[in-house]
This record gives structure tokens, C-alpha cells and sequence, in this order.
């Protein structure tokens, strides 16, 4: 069953990183120019100039976070002006259009409470630019008023262990003698209770089998990157808060 999972696990390196940076620029750009009616102009490179001058771009969340590392792929696929590119918590939020980019967004609630926290974000001139969302956090954010967009969205029957997608565990078909979908979540859970005792199928439950190449989501399944009883195959790097340094055993 371990192995059948394994096979399920969805890996996004570089180049894939790299490709949906530019995916979601354009989008962001096929958006702009549908909404103002200029999809069709004759002279739309001069319509895009546009488009990206009335713009300035932000990393969702902290500048040592993953928005600030993603934000700079985005840069380099986008090839946009780097004096575009601004911090929203040294800058002041111009009276423009604002775009803020992260990798994924798989609950909604941290990319809320991060803009929340930021002074006067017009939500109405505000676009959410991310590689990957669920469609619970798009909903929610939707709901906030602002515009999102993302290559992928993970619709909400895809993010429960034995729903049938690409995007996670395919356990909703027939496992070929490997095991039920209820001995499959079985596993995932009793172990999952030993790699991450609090939330055996991930944060917020969601059973995700997904991994970056700069990090995994704490939403993906815990026997897959837990290093507490556990061997990670795929590790996560969690943030460490509250003032606590690191083992200097770690560095030395």
C-alpha cells in the first residue's frame, strides 16, 4: 500500500515551478485585457505595456517565506521591470493595480489574515496570483473580495483521501488487489497518528499527496515528510517561530 501511495504523489521541481510561473502570468495578463475589453485591440503589445505599468507586484507573506522565493522565479519567467517589484511592508501600497504572488494556497485562511495584517488593501484592485489553490481557498478569498487565479485548482471532492484526481491519492478506483479505499485511509491514518499525531491525514484533513521542490505543505499526508518516528521521503522545512534558534549542532 505504501508503494501504491507513492505512486500517487505529485512532484512539482523546477521546470515545473518555473512553467507555472508563466502560466500564471498569463493569465494574469489574459485577465486584465478581458476585463477591460482590450482582449482584441489592435495594438496589444502596446495594451499589455499597459497593463504591467499600472501594476506593482508583492510576495504573499513574509519576505523570508515562500511568496518572496516564488516571486523572484516569477520575475525572471515574467521578465517583468524589477522596480515593479516591491516589499508591502517597506513600501507604501500605491494607488494602483496590486498583485501579490505565493505557490499555493490550500486553505485560504493565511493568505487572508497576511493581507488583513497590511494597511488599506484595496481588495477591489487586488489579484491573487498563486501556482496551485484548492477551491475552498479560492472561494474563501473570492468571498473577501479579491480576484484569484491559478493554473491549478483542486476542487473540493479532489482533496479528501479516495477522491479520484491527479492531484492526489487516486484511491476512488479499483486498487487492482492492493486494497480497499477504507484499508487505504486506514493506513494512511494509524500511521499518520505516528508521523504527525495531531492531524493524521494533514492539515485541515485535505490527505493532499503533493511536494515542491522548495518545500512540501503541511496539507499533504504526514507519512510523506514527517521527520518526528519517521524517515521523510519527501521533508518539509516548517518555519521556526517564536524566537527559538536552531541546534548550532546542525551548523557546525
Amino acid at each position: 500500500m505504501a508503494l501504491f501511495m507513492l505512486t500517487k504523489f505529485v512532484y512539482l521541481g523546477d521546470q515545473e515551478i518555473e512553467y507555472l510561473c508563466r502560466q500564471m502570468y498569463r493569465q494574469f495578463l489574459h485577465d486584465a485585457l478581458e476585463s477591460s475589453g482590450r482582449l482584441d485591440a489592435a495594438d496589444l503589445p502596446t495594451e499589455i505595456q499597459r497593463v504591467i505599468a499600472s501594476t506593482r507586484f508583492y510576495h504573499l507573506g513574509g519576505p523570508g517565506e515562500s511568496g518572496g522565493y516564488v516571486l523572484y522565479l516569477f520575475r525572471q519567467q515574467s521578465k517583468i521591470p524589477i522596480h515593479l517589484v516591491l516589499n508591502p511592508l517597506k513600501e507604501a501600497l500605491p494607488a494602483s493595480n496590486l498583485c501579490f504572488v505565493d505557490d499555493l494556497s490550500l486553505s485560504g485562511e493565511q493568505a487572508r489574515d497576511y493581507l488583513d495584517s497590511l494597511p488599506k488593501v484595496p481588495r477591489d484592485r487586488t489579484t491573487l496570483l498563486f501556482m496551485a489553490v484548492t477551491s475552498i481557498a479560492k472561494d474563501l478569498l473570492t468571498r473577501e473580495g479579491f480576484k484569484v487565479i491559478a493554473p491549478i485548482v483542486i476542487d473540493e471532492k479532489e482533496t479528501k483521501l479516495g477522491a479520484a484526481s491527479g492531484m492526489i491519492l487516486d484511491c476512488g478506483l479499483e486498487l487492482r488487489g492492493v486494497a480497499t479505499e477504507a484499508e487505504l485511509r486506514r493506513f494512511a491514518e494509524e500511521y499518520g497518528r505516528l508521523a504527525w499525531s495531531g492531524f493524521p491525514m494533514g492539515f485541515k484533513a485535505l490527505g493532499l499527496a503533493l511536494g515542491l521542490h522548495h518545500n512540501t505543505p503541511d496539507d499533504t499526508l504526514p507519512i510523506f515528510w514527517s521527520d518526528v518516528n519517521w524517515f521523510p521521503i519527501m521533508p518539509r522545512h516548517p518555519k521556526v517561530e517564536g524566537g527559538v534558534v536552531p541546534e548550532e549542532r546542525y551548523f557546525v
